[in-house]
């Protein structure tokens, strides 16, 4: 059985999850934990393509080891961050999935908790977002050149990660 080591891993089981709530046919074990047979996504952080280094093409745009630092710290930062955000992403879903099994469930309930999954989900992206684009201003122009070249010769879906 594999264990979840990162925050983003238990998003992506989290998220998951969340489309079969309705239908009853969820992925996760009865305790939230993953089946062995979960696949990681192949672009995240902590996924089976970046388990080398997830600094990896910075490195290749010719980072120093001062700005691999700095960026490894905001990663971490991040990291810390979204495993907050996580834990009430999971709060929220069992919330929903409590109203989703009630006998005659609030539609108004249930989508105003929807509303608040929808808002934390928006928060982790705009987030990831950012770490990326903070991560842009620790590089000079020239690194940032080579890092877009980098990411524009990446087959398609392979994107810039932390």
């Amino acid at each position: 059985m594999r264990l979840v080591k990162t925050p983003t891993q238990l998003l992506l089981i989290a998220l998951a999850c969340f489309p079969s709530f309705f239908a009853g046919n969820s992925v996760c074990a009865q305790d939230g934990a993953p089946k062995s047979n979960f696949a990681p996504h192949p672009t995240l952080p902590g996924s089976e393509i970046n388990r080398h280094d997830p600094v990896a093409i910075y490195k290749e745009a010719g980072i120093d080891k001062e700005q691999e630092s700095r960026i490894r710290q905001m990663a971490r930062e991040f990291e810390d961050m979204q495993a907050v955000r996580l834990k009430r992403l999971s709060n929220l879903s069992m919330q929903l999935k409590a109203i989703s099994l009630e006998t005659d469930p609030d539609e108004k309930d249930a989508m105003a908790k929807q509303d608040e999954i929808n808002k934390a989900l928006n928060e982790m992206a705009n987030a990831r977002l950012k770490l990326l684009l903070d991560i842009r201003q620790v590089l000079d122009h020239d690194q940032k050149e080579r890092l877009v070249q980098l990411l524009r010769s990446r087959p398609s879906g392979t994107r810039e990660i932390k």
